[in-house]
């Protein structure tokens, strides 16, 4: 396996254009709601992917619609996605992005299942098997963050995988 990523597994849904007003008004008519994958491992898994690596990408996510459709975005790129794990304990995150025709973004995010990823849930062979390991949307996962990521990127290196850790979330 050329890199095993880990990190949010997000669901982007992009509404644009929107208008000056939108929150004053009651209804408004868009012509674009998209969803799209989202987190930064999530879309280094796939990039990688394209670029023609053999990639793993260990996330967790809810059992909702949400999750499905990232993992069958995933799969589709041919990213082995054996080791996402699902949960019924929360909903896959989300985040709903709000755009305007000038550029300006705001944006509505439900962290979801991501923050409930620990170093308990990870199959610590799986990563050992890689060249590299790459921690996206570090500082964004707290209960892997500090103990339980070093902890992983110890014992990954210790097997001669190069950990990297992505800290734009």
């Amino acid at each position: 396996m050329d890199i095993v990523t880990i990190g949010h597994a997000v669901a982007d849904i992009i509404l644009k254009p929107i208008p000056d007003n939108f929150f004053q008004i009651d209804a408004v008519n868009i012509p674009s709601i998209t969803t799209v994958t989202g987190g930064d491992a999530l879309n280094t898994a796939i990039d990688c992917a394209r670029l023609g690596m053999q990639v793993g990408y260990v996330a967790k996510t809810g059992t909702d619609a949400n999750g499905a459709f990232l993992k069958r975005e995933v799969a589709k790129e041919g990213v082995d996605i054996s080791r996402v794990i699902s949960t019924d304990e929360a909903s896959t995150a989300t985040s709903i992005h709000f755009l305007k025709e000038d550029g300006e973004r705001h944006t509505v995010v439900l962290t979801g299942a991501n923050a409930e990823l620990v170093y308990e849930d990870l199959d610590v062979d799986y990563f050992k098997q890689a060249k590299v390991v790459q921690y996206g949307s570090a500082n964004g996962l707290a209960k892997l963050d500090g103990p339980g990521i070093t902890r992983l990127f110890k014992e990954c290196k210790e097997a001669g995988s190069m950990p990297v850790r992505d800290v734009t979330c």
